[in-house]
């Protein structure tokens, strides 16, 4: 199963719309104390957004 639908499994019971989806996702990267790898992750997926991959 992948992120989201996890998510969405348990959206609906807890009352979470998307900005607490959000929330409980960076609140588990922040647990992970992986940072950086999420960093490089963001960037290279902003980069491939502009263009510049």
């Amino acid at each position: 199963m992948d992120a989201q639908s996890i998510l969405e499994k348990y959206a609906e019971k807890a009352g979470w719309n998307v900005d607490s989806m959000l929330a409980k996702a960076c609140e588990y990267i922040d647990n992970q104390q992986a940072a950086d790898a999420f960093e490089d992750f963001v960037h290279e997926a902003a980069n491939e957004e502009i263009g510049m991959a």
